[in-house]
């Protein structure tokens, strides 16, 4: 511990002997309790600033500032003191005395101590350094302003550092399995020994050892140093030891097609495609790299001069040399490839259809032509066929091939087949649209009553042969048409031989045949009226029509007449009979049997039979009352003729219509 009660800046006055009161003391540290004991004052009386401890702690080294009586600095010394020795005291030795100031001591990792202070005239930009601070005196080889800060400036301190860390460091390289592993003290050579534990059971004493893993894992280094014979608490590492990634053990061989004859064994290579063989299909995350020759690959540590992966090959059957490359570990492995050129295969000119979007694009389902190649060449299933939008891709088998459902117009691409590092050929692919016809919506009605298989469903084509689609309807069945007795919404999607679909929707509603309710008839108007609103149209008279869209008829014929009513959807005919009650203007009683009897027409013996009919004079006299189903009056009261006149009549119909009404009785 340096103490000094003056500042090596302090300015305000001489450094006279009675203010160099700084001291130099020396304890003993307890590692256990951090206890300070037995002080030994080594200098006194004088103006210390630095100390340090040498690498195993045998010496200590402090700086002095000295000044002259008048208290202007003259410069400094260094002492050391062998802390081995008897007379700790007596084994100081004086170093070196210099003009610069005292300055920081500071050990460094390289387990030199280096000293900072600049000249007590001037700036100082260097460093001095102790190179050897464990050995006695001069023998330290102490090296005065020798490590240059490149224009930067030194004053006093240095930048302080827990000085026992660096005496436990250790690095190690070379993690691959297989490889000798190298570890290095960092700060050697300080120890007297030191005690290697592999953490596979395996240990040594060397300095530097070279050790040789034999499985991959992850494995405890551990390094003990011995001072004196006393150990050090060691130090430890946990270290990897990386598997390599494998390759195949023989040369493996990449054949490229070519859309000529070739005949000189050059083409060009995309080298991208041959990386899953060489790479055994590794599920590890791996980069390969292509290179001319071995050396050149075990040279290039960061992987920058490799051949590019389209590559056009310098002589027939190259060889080349993959190197697959885990990025993690930097472990790798070498392979050997070499590069064939095979005569195409003709694979013909081939024509897909595509399904019709309808704005001038179509669905093309890709991967039923790859199908149709694996049959139609008999190529194993296993290989693998690839479409491409140009014949450059689909020759090199780049990464921008087409997806199996590909949105194209009318369009060429192209095909490429390959297997196992094997190309059989490329050929072009005719993309042309296909459209069919299909009434996508209909509505079927099924009528009340109708048995089974009463309505047939069809699938809506409009062209070409049922037998060349193949269909799906909602209700399980595979056929053109269905037969249904039950109302609902039917589905069926249709599809032709490119897999293009259509789906067409049939609406089935049940309809009931039409019930007549109540028919109104005044004079010549016949109104029909049904018990339900439906889709329904009438007639009268004749069931064969004309129908009408309207309820009333008018202009209708006396008598007894048949109203008819039809569902529109082919559901049923519902007839009923309605009297039409009209009356004579007149009649001529003269006994020739042509109008000789007056009566209302419309009534009968089904249609108001029980309704009689009165006649009066202008008077109001009752002359008659008369049956509906007889022949009529005869123009006579109480067996006399009557005069000709006009005569008034009144019924009461069914339902309480009052029908009245005059004529005239012609002589």
């Amino acid at each position: 511990i340096a103490h000094s009660q003056t500042s090596v800046s302090d300015q305000s006055g001489p450094k006279t002997p009675s203010k160099q009161t700084g001291k130099v003391l020396l304890y003993d540290f307890n590692t256990s309790t951090g206890a300070v004991s037995n002080e030994l004052s080594l200098l006194s009386n004088k103006i210390p600033y630095g100390v340090a401890f040498s690498p195993k702690s045998t010496k200590l080294y402090a700086t002095v500032n000295n000044y002259a009586n008048d208290g202007v600095p003259t410069g400094s010394t260094l002492y050391q003191f062998d802390l081995s020795a008897s007379n700790i005291v007596g084994s100081r030795s004086e170093i070196i005395t210099s003009a610069n100031t005292a300055g920081a001591l500071q050990l460094a990792i390289d387990g030199k101590i280096y000293r900072a202070g600049y000249p007590t005239n001037g700036s100082g930009t260097s460093l001095s350094v102790i190179n050897n601070p464990e050995a006695t005196g001069t023998a330290c080889n102490y090296s005065a302003n020798s490590v240059s800060l490149n224009g930067q400036f030194t004053e006093l301190g240095l930048p302080p550092f827990v000085e026992s860390f660096f005496i436990l460091k250790f690095e190690y390289k070379n993690v691959c399995l297989g490889d000798e592993t190298e570890f290095t003290i960092l700060d050697q050579p300080i120890a007297d020994d030191v005690l290697w534990d592999f953490g596979d059971g395996q240990t040594s004493t060397d300095v530097a050892p070279m050790h040789t893993y034999h499985d991959p894992g992850d494995y405890t280094v551990s390094l003990t140093k011995y001072f004196n014979g006393s150990p050090s608490d060691p130090i430890t590492k946990d270290i990897t030891i990386f598997e390599v990634p494998t390759v195949p053990t023989e040369r493996v061989e990449y054949y490229q097609c070519t859309d000529e004859e070739s005949t000189d064994g050059i083409g060009t290579f995309n080298l991208h495609l041959i990386n899953p063989t060489v790479s055994l299909d590794s599920d590890q995350i791996i980069n390969v790299f292509y290179y001319h020759d071995v050396a050149t690959a075990q040279q290039d540590s960061l992987n920058i001069n490799w051949i590019p992966f389209t590559y056009t090959n310098s002589v027939a059957d190259e060889v080349l040399i993959a190197k697959v490359f885990n990025p993690i570990s930097s472990c790798y492995s070498l392979a050997e490839v070499q590069l064939k050129i095979k005569t195409s295969l003709d694979l013909g000119a081939n024509l897909l259809y595509g399904c019709d979007l309808g704005n001038g694009e179509g669905q093309f389902f890709l991967d039923r032509q790859r199908t149709i190649l694996i049959e139609e060449f008999d190529l194993p299933l296993e290989s693998s066929i690839t479409f491409y939008p140009n014949q450059n891709s689909a020759l090199l088998g780049t990464e921008n091939y087409l997806p199996d459902i590909y949105i194209s117009g009318n369009d060429f691409i192209y095909i490429r087949v390959e297997n196992e590092n094997i190309c059989y050929g490329v050929g072009e692919l005719q993309l042309s649209l296909s459209d069919f016809d299909i009434v996508a919506q209909a509505q079927r009605m099924l009528c009340e009553g109708e048995a089974i298989s009463d309505i047939t469903l069809t699938s809506g084509l409009t062209s070409g042969d049922a037998g060349d689609y193949t269909y799906q309807w909602s209700n399980g069945l595979t056929t053109s048409t269905i037969d249904v007795n039950l109302p609902g919404t039917y589905t069926v999607i249709v599809t032709n031989s490119s897999g293009c679909q259509v789906e067409r929707t049939v609406e089935v509603t049940r309809e009931n045949s039409p019930e007549i309710g109540n028919i109104d008839s005044s004079n010549d108007t016949v109104t029909v009226h049904t018990l339900e609103n439906g889709d329904y149209e009438y007639a009268i008279s004749n069931i064969e029509g004309p129908y009408q869209n309207s309820n009333v008829f008018n202009n209708v014929l006396s008598g007894i007449q048949t109203v008819y009513v039809r569902n529109k959807n082919g559901c049923g005919i519902t007839s009923a009979e309605v009297s039409v009650v009209a009356y004579p203007k007149f009649f001529t009683p003269n006994g020739d049997a042509v109008n000789d009897y007056w009566q209302l027409d419309g009534l009968s013996s089904e249609f108001e039979p029980e309704s009689p009919i009165y006649i009066f004079d202008r008077f109001g006299q009752l002359l008659a009352q008369i049956d509906p189903v007889s022949s009529g009056w005869d123009g006579t009261f109480n067996g006399k003729e009557l005069a000709s006149s006009d005569y008034w009549f009144r019924v009461r119909l069914s339902g309480g219509k009052m029908l009245k009404g005059h004529f005239s009785l012609k002589r």
